[in-house]
Protein backbone atom coordinates (compact mmCIF):
# COMPACT_ATOMS: atom_id res chain seq x y z
CA UNK A 1 0.00 0.00 0.00
CA UNK A 2 1.18 3.52 -0.70
CA UNK A 3 0.08 6.39 1.52
CA UNK A 4 -0.05 10.14 0.81
CA UNK A 5 2.95 10.63 3.10
CA UNK A 6 5.15 8.63 0.75
CA UNK A 7 5.23 5.69 3.13
CA UNK A 8 4.89 2.24 1.66
CA UNK A 9 3.83 -0.93 3.38
CA UNK A 10 4.67 -4.28 1.87
CA UNK A 11 3.45 -7.63 3.06
CA UNK A 12 6.15 -10.26 2.64
CA UNK A 13 5.79 -13.79 4.02
CA UNK A 14 2.94 -12.69 6.26
CA UNK A 15 5.03 -9.85 7.72
CA UNK A 16 4.42 -6.16 7.28
CA UNK A 17 7.59 -4.38 6.10
CA UNK A 18 7.22 -0.60 6.42
CA UNK A 19 9.68 1.65 4.60
CA UNK A 20 9.65 5.15 3.23
CA UNK A 21 9.93 5.70 -0.50
CA UNK A 22 12.26 8.42 -1.71
CA UNK A 23 12.50 10.15 -5.03
CA UNK A 24 15.74 10.79 -6.92
CA UNK A 25 15.80 14.48 -5.98
CA UNK A 26 15.69 13.56 -2.28
CA UNK A 27 18.89 11.52 -2.51
CA UNK A 28 22.26 13.06 -1.70
CA UNK A 29 24.47 13.78 -4.65
CA UNK A 30 26.72 10.93 -5.62
CA UNK A 31 30.47 11.51 -5.77
CA UNK A 32 32.23 9.48 -8.44
CA UNK A 33 34.73 6.89 -7.27
CA UNK A 34 38.24 8.32 -7.73
CA UNK A 35 40.27 5.17 -7.17
CA UNK A 36 41.80 3.36 -10.11
CA UNK A 37 43.07 -0.19 -10.28
CA UNK A 38 46.65 1.09 -9.90
CA UNK A 39 45.92 3.09 -6.75
CA UNK A 40 44.01 0.18 -5.24
CA UNK A 41 46.90 -2.19 -6.02
CA UNK A 42 49.35 0.29 -4.49
CA UNK A 43 47.29 0.56 -1.30
CA UNK A 44 47.03 -3.22 -1.06
CA UNK A 45 50.80 -3.53 -1.52
CA UNK A 46 51.35 -1.03 1.30
CA UNK A 47 49.04 -2.98 3.59
CA UNK A 48 50.85 -6.21 2.70
CA UNK A 49 54.25 -4.66 3.44
CA UNK A 50 53.05 -3.33 6.80
CA UNK A 51 51.73 -6.77 7.75
CA UNK A 52 55.01 -8.43 6.76
CA UNK A 53 56.96 -5.85 8.77
CA UNK A 54 54.69 -6.36 11.77
CA UNK A 55 55.20 -10.13 11.59
CA UNK A 56 58.96 -9.71 11.20
CA UNK A 57 59.09 -7.52 14.32
CA UNK A 58 57.05 -10.07 16.28
CA UNK A 59 59.32 -12.92 15.13
CA UNK A 60 62.43 -10.90 16.05
CA UNK A 61 61.05 -10.25 19.55
CA UNK A 62 60.22 -13.92 20.05
CA UNK A 63 63.68 -14.90 18.79
CA UNK A 64 65.34 -12.48 21.21
CA UNK A 65 63.34 -13.93 24.11
CA UNK A 66 64.24 -17.47 23.07
CA UNK A 67 67.95 -16.58 22.83
CA UNK A 68 67.86 -14.97 26.26
CA UNK A 69 66.16 -18.04 27.74
CA UNK A 70 68.76 -20.30 26.11
CA UNK A 71 71.62 -18.18 27.48
CA UNK A 72 70.11 -18.34 30.98
CA UNK A 73 69.74 -22.10 30.68
CA UNK A 74 73.41 -22.42 29.63
CA UNK A 75 74.50 -20.26 32.58
CA UNK A 76 72.50 -22.45 34.96
CA UNK A 77 74.07 -25.60 33.50
CA UNK A 78 77.58 -24.13 33.82
CA UNK A 79 76.91 -23.13 37.41
CA UNK A 80 75.60 -26.61 38.16
CA UNK A 81 78.73 -28.19 36.62
CA UNK A 82 80.98 -25.93 38.69
CA UNK A 83 79.13 -26.86 41.87
CA UNK A 84 79.33 -30.57 41.05
CA UNK A 85 83.10 -30.30 40.34
CA UNK A 86 83.73 -28.63 43.70
CA UNK A 87 82.07 -31.43 45.64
Amino acid sequence: MEYDTGELEVIYAEKLLPFKATTRDQLKTYEPYKETSKTIDHRLDEIGRRELDRRAVWIAKRLAKAKKALELKEEILQAAEEVSEET
